[in-house]
């Protein structure tokens, strides 16, 4: 027989799938496909994301009792149509420049720090504690609105036997910068950050600039990042545009300052 704590935790996860179907119709989508071969829907700023609802895996968040449960909402991909709906990068090199954008090789990787960043697609993920609770888990969303998650980091910091989750830093588009009715890679993307334990979700970078570039300095505790605008007002995030440093204090709550 499994302990206590053991089936606390398989009750809670085979719940996830009441809440994803409960959250995905309070954000306005409806399914409608149950294409074996799928990717991820288009995302109208307007209309309901059409599409099946689907999670994913459930991801721990090392030293918490909770888990970011991706969801998205997918559907059917003909042979022709392209396997990424979300990125519209012109050639593989921009494709990996954008996948890039947190640096490697900022102070503090080689001494066992890590947060690599992971290229995903998802509509929204919600934390969920699955400690044991009298009045049921409590839950939470990470984007408060309409948007793709494109890049998430889970940040631990260097030189320290404690090995939690620290910060959780992700990549949102959730604006429709280019005015086109989607959201995809050619609008803005922002920075947004949560607590370690996945709680308080907060976006960190205004609206209308693109997050080009991260690097964190561990000793500062401090993420800075390059962020561009569209400057010719032509609809496009590209080298011809301005760019400018910002810094983020990881361990505040106030959003990034030039």
């Amino acid at each position: 027989m499994p302990s206590d704590a053991r089936w606390n935790r398989r009750r809670t996860l085979l719940a996830l799938p009441a809440f994803a179907a409960a959250a995905f119709f309070l954000i306005g989508c409806s399914a409608t496909s149950s294409n074996r071969s799928h990717t991820i829907a288009a995302t109208s700023t307007e209309s309901p994301v059409q599409g099946r609802a689907a999670l994913e895996r459930p991801i721990e968040l090392e030293g918490h009792a909770v888990v970011l449960v991706p969801f998205v909402k997918e559907t059917g991909k003909g042979w022709f149509e392209r396997d990424d709906p979300f990125e519209h990068s012109r050639s593989r090199q921009q494709q990996l420049m954008r996948d890039g954008w947190l640096d490697q090789a900022a102070r503090g990787v080689r001494n066992g720090a890590r947060y690599a960043a992971v290229n995903v697609r998802w509509h929204n993920a919600f934390g969920r504690d699955i400690s044991a609770r009298s009045d049921g888990p409590e839950q939470w969303m990470l984007l408060d609105r309409r948007g793709v998650i494109s890049s998430i980091a889970l940040l631990t910091p260097p030189r320290s036997n404690n090995q939690d989750v620290y910060r959780v830093l992700y990549l949102a588009t959730t604006e429709d910068s280019n005015k086109d009715g989607v959201l995809d890679s050619r609008d803005a993307r922002r920075a947004w950050i949560a607590d370690g334990d996945g709680r308080n979700p907060r976006v960190a970078t205004p609206e209308g600039l693109h997050v080009v570039r991260a690097w964190i300095d561990w000793e500062r505790d401090t993420l800075y990042l390059r962020l561009l605008e569209d400057s010719d007002g032509n609809g496009r995030f590209t080298d011809a545009d301005e760019s400018a440093p910002w810094m983020l204090h990881l361990g505040g709550a106030s959003p990034a300052e030039p």
